[in-house]
């Protein structure tokens, strides 16, 4: 099974990579135990559970579909870019997970960096397939905040194991970041780990 790397994949994960050195060696400058703590992590891992659960739930309309058929039903019905919108989440997730604000802002920040241009791009190769369909949708459904007003769904549609599997396989692994800034967070704790910077 192969997993294409595309240029804005490559990068995002370069960013990725990097962000977590400085995670690694970075702590907040709250209170252990403390409410800010409690709230980061409460919100951390619901945002990045809510990305993983999120992305599958869009994956199943979209996995060997995507740029062949249109789709808009179940989560594309209430946001034109519900993938980029669920990965959105599992950045400010990260940021949230390592108890920094600081960390989620620049989280954020990356995302949009990596993504904005991409998802511009998609939608418009999607006006070029789709044409009259694709406008009329656009005018209709936002491109990234979801409006649930707009749901509707279908009974059945055509589904493809294989593209799906690769994507529920990438939308696990967003959970694995909660368990790994308690690890790093572990390792400061019993100075295993080096703290060489505190942020907010």
């Amino acid at each position: 099974m192969k997993f294409k790397i595309t240029p804005r994949l490559f990068f995002s994960k370069v960013f990725i990579l990097i962000l977590f050195a400085i995670m690694a060696v970075t702590s907040n400058i709250y209170k252990e135990g403390g409410v800010a703590n409690l709230v980061f992590e409460i919100m951390g891992y619901s945002l990045l559970f809510m990305s993983a659960l999120g992305r599958m739930w869009a994956s199943a309309y979209i996995a060997g579909k995507k740029g062949k058929e249109f789709v808009a039903t179940g989560p594309y019905s209430i946001t034109r870019n519900p993938l980029y919108f669920f990965s959105f989440l599992g950045y400010i997730g990260v940021g949230m997970a390592f108890e920094s604000l600081s960390l989620t802002v620049g989280m954020a920040a990356l995302f949009f960096f990596t993504h904005w241009n991409t998802i511009l791009s998609e939608e418009k190769g999607n006006h070029q397939r789709f044409g009259s369909v694709y406008e009329a949708y656009a005018g209709q459904v936002p491109r990234f905040i979801p409006d649930p007003r707009q749901f509707k769904d279908i009974e059945e549609s055509n589904f493809y194991p294989k593209s799906f599997f690769r994507a529920f396989i990438g939308s696990s692994l967003i959970v694995l970041v909660f368990p790994l800034a308690h690890l790093i967070e572990w390792g400061h704790i019993h100075s295993i780990i080096p703290v060489l910077f505190l942020i907010p």
